[in-house]
């Protein structure tokens, strides 16, 4: 049986400012960019996103010897100050290819 989850709430005008620097790699669109190691961000699930950005803070992902893409998203998820920033470029990253 699978739980369904609400989806993550945030300000998503917040999380624009914030995902700038997410665009690098990801492309301002968020469909990721292969050769810079960065997936797609766009229609993934926010709960996922929400656990791998902790992850990547808490320095459980990336911090192994050669995980160079790991070891990038290590640093750029430093810009998160908080629960509130994360949920925030979540947020923003659920509204990518609306229209």
């Amino acid at each position: 049986m699978f739980l369904r989850r609400t989806p993550i709430e945030g300000d998503a005008r917040a999380g624009a400012q914030l995902y700038t620097q997410c665009a690098t790699c990801h492309g301002v669109d968020g469909l990721g960019n292969e050769a810079l190691g960065a997936p797609a961000l766009r229609g993934q699930n926010d709960w996922y996103l929400v656990t791998q950005l902790k992850n990547f803070k808490q320095r459980w992902r990336g911090n192994e010897n050669g995980d160079t893409f790991g070891q990038q998203m290590m640093a750029m998820t430093q810009i998160l100050t908080d629960d509130a920033a994360i949920n925030n470029v979540v947020s923003y990253i659920n509204t990518l290819g609306r229209d």
